[in-house]
C-alpha cells in the first residue's frame, strides 16, 4: 500500500504528460497500472487538469466512433435485462419446493424417535450464610478492606457493617445478598 502522505511531489511533468497523452486511448485502470498509482488518483488528477478521460468502454476513440457513424455501422447495443414475472414465479416455486422437501426430510429423520421429556435444570443449592452482627462503624472509619454494607442511620450518620471484606466491597454474607439477583438472572 503506498504511503500517500509522502507523495506530495509525485505528479511530475513527465507523468502528467503521459496522463494527458493516453487519457483518450486507455482506461483509468490501465493508466494507473502504467503510472504505478491508483485508479482514483488518475481520475482525480485528470479532473483537476481538465483532461477528459475515455468516456465509453466500447474500445473506440471519438474519431473511430465518428467514422463508424458516417459509414453507417451501428454502435454496439447493450443487452438489457428485463423483469420477467413468469421466471420469478417459477424461481419462487422451486425455492419453496426445495424448502418443503428439506422440512419433510428432517421430519422423516426424527419421526420414529421418542420425544425427550422436558426436565428443568437443577439449580445448585446455595449455602445460606448467617449475617454477622454489624460493627456499626462510621463513614470516616471505612477502609479498603472493610465491608461497606449500610446497616443503620441515614445521611451523614450512616453506619456500615465493618467486617473484613472478602470481595471488593462486602463481606461474604453481604456479598451473597448483594449479588443474588445477578446470579439468579444468569441461570
Amino acid at each position: 500500500m503506498p504511503n500517500y502522505r509522502s507523495r506530495r511531489g509525485w505528479w511530475t511533468q513527465g507523468r502528467i504528460d503521459l496522463l494527458v497523452e493516453l487519457a483518450w486511448s486507455k482506461s483509468a485502470r490501465q493508466l494507473a497500472g502504467l503510472l504505478g498509482t491508483t485508479r482514483m488518483a488518475v481520475i482525480g488528477k485528470a479532473n483537476r487538469l481538465g483532461v477528459k478521460m475515455q468516456p465509453r468502454r466500447d474500445g473506440f476513440t471519438d474519431e473511430q466512433r465518428h467514422a463508424r457513424r458516417l459509414a453507417g455501422i451501428a454502435a454496439r447495443e447493450r443487452v438489457t435485462r428485463f423483469y420477467d414475472p413468469e421466471k420469478r414465479r417459477a424461481r419462487h416455486a422451486a425455492n419453496r419446493e426445495r424448502d418443503n422437501a428439506r422440512s419433510r426430510a428432517s421430519y422423516a429423520r426424527t419421526a420414529g424417535r421418542p420425544m425427550q421429556e422436558y426436565r428443568p435444570r437443577e439449580r445448585a443449592t446455595q449455602v445460606q450464610l448467617t449475617e454477622p452482627t454489624p460493627l456499626n462503624i462510621g463513614l470516616d472509619q471505612l477502609t479498603s478492606t472493610t465491608c461497606r454494607w449500610p446497616t443503620a442511620g441515614s445521611g451523614l450518620s450512616i453506619c456500615f457493617c465493618g467486617h473484613c471484606a472478602e470481595g471488593p466491597s462486602y463481606c461474604a454474607p453481604h456479598h451473597q445478598i448483594a449479588y443474588a439477583y445477578v446470579n439468579e438472572k444468569r441461570r
